[in-house]
């Protein structure tokens, strides 16, 4: 067999490692020329083999990209008009918080929760249809909006899922089965919006309760980093075997 083909028989080889090599049409051609050339007839099967296999995965890869591309939100996801993941939203978060009384210092509550001093931050505010409801608040680096949460009644959180549905766009779908402590089960929707930049929107109809669901709008950098973290606890969990 001739140098080259052997060359083009090895890179199939290592594609065929690494699936995630992204290759043409021509590309997979000329593999499959190469493969044909062999004159063993074993090397020749298993080569024309792995070269189909390879077809397979990267049909996979190319059709995942395309499906996750069309689910992406033609619009940034923000939190009241405040990007995330962007340095200096504090300001503008302050002034969000100010807007309910409730989140003022009072006799029975002295602290003073638009000051955004803790890990998780609790305010009362509005969003969409939820008229007042309390926001669990996270800040990331440089004062930059990182997550915000909101648990309320599931005909809320569906409601206010239309409404999203409305400005983002179709999200992807998925349902879940839970069952509650009788073992009665229950279909739990999961609605997501992601946009290109990362940043995401999770609505569940159900959520700690069956009548209770909730929103979590996150930035791209909280949920990479969470990724980080998740994948150090299962390392420390396979290490313990």
């Amino acid at each position: 067999m001739k140098t080259i083909n052997m060359a083009i028989v090895a890179c199939i080889f290592l594609s065929a490692c690494n699936p995630s090599n992204a290759l043409s049409t021509n590309d997979f051609d000329l593999f499959g020329e190469a493969c044909t050339s062999l004159k063993i007839l074993g090397k020749r099967t298993q080569c024309l083999a792995t070269l189909e296999n390879l077809k397979k995965d990267s049909k996979y890869i190319s059709d995942s990209k395309k499906l996750a591309k069309s689910q992406e939100t033609k619009i940034p996801i923000m939190f009241k008009d405040i990007p995330l993941g962007k340095t200096g939203s504090k300001t503008a978060l302050v002034e969000i918080c100010k807007q309910n009384k409730s989140n003022q210092p009072s006799k029975y509550d002295k602290k003073d929760h638009c000051e955004y001093r803790d890990e998780k931050n609790y305010i009362w505010l509005s969003y969409g249809n939820l008229g007042e409801s309390i926001a669990t608040i996270e800040l990331g680096d440089n004062e930059s909006l990182d997550s915000v949460e909101i648990k309320e009644r599931k005909i809320l959180i569906l409601g206010l899922a239309e409404i999203l549905q409305e400005k983002y766009g179709l999200p992807k779908k998925s349902i879940n089965s839970v069952e509650n402590k009788m073992g009665t089960k229950f279909d739990q929707e999961i609605l997501v919006w992601v946009d290109d930049q990362g940043n995401r929107i999770t609505v569940e109809s159900i959520y700690d309760k069956i009548d209770q669901g909730r929103i979590t709008i996150e930035s791209a950098a909280r949920i990479a980093a969470r990724g980080v973290t998740e994948k150090a606890a299962i390392e420390v969990r396979k290490s313990n075997l």
